[in-house]
């Protein structure tokens, strides 16, 4: 295994690479190459090094010194020394194998050494050095995401997410079983898709693929097929960013690669209760409406209620998210408060108008998600007081933006 410092670059974590000595790295292949080479682009990694190991410039570090990440691991490993804002972790250099790491935490010393080291590497690995390669399985709250389909010689499909693989095998996880592996040498066409409807494969795939051919070209994107059934299908088909799709044959491929991909946008789901509301993920207040003289009114508005930031540029977003048991159905109308005093005190006035104009309309599609909750998004161009307005149950969610 060689090491190279790989600087400047974003962190990704997609797969786990458990070599035969015991090293783990954490991140996710960036290149292999003819020769059964990897290069894995490693965010964490916790290496497995010889006795003879040259360990250096051990020190404490404070809380001030360290960076958020080294904090959150050494309080998740409980490796700090010393009691709140005096607790220290002891950091050092290793060298090993013409390779240097500074700053890690050693974890054993002795007849071998074994180390923690968080900060972007490239590591260079034979294949017969892996034992394995894992991906953790999506939480079902995790909306965005990419699925595989295996296609077998023999036509059978196996669908689900990439689970992770050795030099033989292939393996998915699927709804039927936790876990299925697949014979890598059965396995001649690979298919991909993003599994929410309401989002592009860009916005799904944490990263990105890059193939140059043998004639030059450069095309970056994401594979949606490898086919190696059959020497007229045998093709590699990428979705480039912009629109398209490109095939090229397999023997037209002279490098491919993966990198982090800018516009991956994860959507995580909630879980609500039966008739429960939130708005912009925060606790919300009902208020009863009433109809006097044709009017929506609201006559008793509570003392704290919700309050948004009004976003710097442009319209301010109102994301709601419910659990009504329907699918897809608009619930809520958005509108201004228009505020009334008269001798009897103070009213509300929902802005009737309001409800047939710019403010009633959401924005894109409205979805209901595997877990059951709906999620509409409204747009509030102004600062002010507004309603959510439930026009059916004669309730409303009113909301201040400043």
């Amino acid at each position: 295994m060689a090491l190279t410092w790989s600087s400047g670059a974003d962190a990704t974590i997609v797969q786990q690479m458990i070599l035969k000595d015991g090293t783990v790295l954490k991140g996710f292949i960036k290149q292999q190459d003819d020769a059964n080479r990897l290069v894995f682009q490693a965010d964490e990694a916790m290496v497995i090094a010889g006795g003879n190991a040259a360990i250096s410039n051990m020190r404490e570090y404070t809380l001030k010194e360290l960076g958020a990440a080294w904090t959150a691991w050494a309080v998740e490993h409980k490796a700090f020394v010393g009691e709140g804002d005096k607790r220290v972790l002891t950091l050092c250099d290793v060298s090993t194998n013409g390779s240097s790491f500074s700053k890690v935490c050693l974890l054993e010393r002795g007849t071998v050494v074994k180390f923690y080291e968080i900060g972007l590497h490239e590591y260079i690995v034979n294949w017969s050095d892996v034992a394995r390669i894992e991906a953790d399985r999506r939480s079902p709250m995790q909306l965005t995401g990419i699925n595989v389909t295996y296609t077998k010689r023999t036509g059978e499909t196996v669908t689900g997410q990439y689970a992770g693989e050795t030099d033989s095998t292939i393996s998915v996880y699927t709804q039927v079983y936790a876990k299925e592996c697949l014979r890598l040498n059965d396995v001649v066409k690979y298919n991909y898709a993003p599994q929410n409807a309401n989002q592009t494969i860009f916005e799904q795939s944490e990263l990105l693929d890059v193939i140059t051919t043998t004639n030059g070209s450069t095309w970056k994107g994401v594979v949606i097929e490898n086919n190696y059934n059959d020497d007229i299908n045998d093709c590699t088909i990428i979705s480039v960013k912009g629109g398209g799709n490109v095939s090229i044959k397999n023997s037209d491929i002279q490098n491919s690669s993966k990198e982090i991909n800018p516009d991956y946008a994860c959507v995580t789901d909630i879980v609500l209760k039966k008739d429960s509301v939130v708005v912009n993920r925060q606790a919300i207040q009902k208020v009863q409406v009433q109809n006097v003289g044709g009017a929506f009114v609201v006559l008793d508005m509570p003392q704290k209620g919700l309050t948004i930031a009004k976003a710097k540029d442009g319209a301010t977003s109102v994301v709601v998210e419910y659990n009504y048991g329907g699918s897809n159905n608009e619930v809520f109308k958005l509108a201004r408060a228009i505020k009334q005093e008269n001798r009897k005190g103070v009213t509300w006035l929902i802005n009737k108008d309001a409800l047939l104009g710019s403010y009633s309309s959401h924005v894109g599609e409205i979805v209901t998600s595997v877990n059951g909750t709906t999620k509409a998004e409204y747009q509030a161009m102004e600062e002010g007081l507004y309603m959510l307005f439930d026009v059916e149950h004669k309730t409303a969610i009113p909301f201040l933006i400043k």
